[in-house]
């Protein structure tokens, strides 16, 4: 069995490297694990931006490419 901590730091590492993967700072993805309380809520958001990719940030990915 995981330790709390463990699964905390899990899933935090996981969000910060979707949030790289889509181009923002690792900051961010740090900040939003803190603010969404849980390691659950922190799989939610990053299952979320994996599948959806939010048309805001696609855009601006997208000009970026360019």
């Amino acid at each position: 069995m995981y330790s709390n901590k463990e699964l905390w730091n899990y899933a935090k590492d996981e969000l910060v490297s979707m949030v790289t993967t889509l181009g923002f700072p690792k900051e961010l993805g740090y900040e939003m694990a803190k603010r969404l309380g849980s390691p659950k809520a922190i799989h939610r958001m990053t299952s979320y931006l994996a599948n959806e990719k939010p048309k805001a940030l696609y855009r601006s990915l997208r000009k970026q490419k360019e």
